[in-house]
């Protein structure tokens, strides 16, 4: 845990499964913009002191790797937490909620993949607790689909809950003003 916040942040960014394993999925061009749009909220986060939590997946015992080492890199100097998750929400049997109390954040960036699943069911059990959930198509995939996009159904669900952003440029406006 690294901390150079002298500011307490009510906002935390939750990187899910930002990992080489499940990336290797994604077209390179596809991978490269996701990664860019997520350097680009990164900075401003990092700027504005805000903690990262990073969610990495260990799936029926096997560990899926580290943070990838682009985005690693940009959080060196901020406060920032591991949580290790064996189930598709990061908030199933870990320590993230307790870690979130502990900072007392009140509104979570949740970037990463995949949208439709582990990103989907982190931003739902944030959801339920109460949390305030932002993030955009810029910051997360899913390589779980053909057009490596939102389905509907789910893009209707981040719409009805989240504050949820048309793009990374508007995400970051949003940043830059809140």
């Amino acid at each position: 845990m690294q901390n150079s916040t002298n500011k307490q942040s009510d906002t935390a960014v939750i990187l899910v499964d930002m990992q080489d394993f499940f990336l290797k999925n994604f077209l390179p061009s596809i991978k490269k913009n996701l990664i860019e749009n997520q350097l680009r909220v990164i900075d401003i986060c990092v700027k504005k002191k805000i903690p990262f939590i990073i969610l990495e997946y260990k799936c029926r015992g096997v560990f899926r790797g580290s943070l990838i080492q682009d985005l690693d890199k940009k959080i060196q100097n901020v406060h920032k937490e591991v949580v290790v998750k064996e189930h598709n929400s990061g908030f199933t049997k870990t320590k993230l909620d307790s870690i979130l109390k502990q900072l007392r954040v009140k509104k979570l960036l949740i970037m990463g993949v995949n949208a439709n699943g582990c990103v989907q069911d982190t931003a739902i059990g944030a959801f339920g607790r109460g949390f305030k959930v932002v993030t955009s198509c810029g910051v997360m995939g899913s390589a779980s689909r053909s057009d490596l996009d939102l389905s509907k159904r789910n893009k209707d669900w981040y719409v009805c809950n989240t504050i949820f952003k048309k793009d990374t440029d508007d995400l970051i406006n949003y940043l830059h003003a809140s």
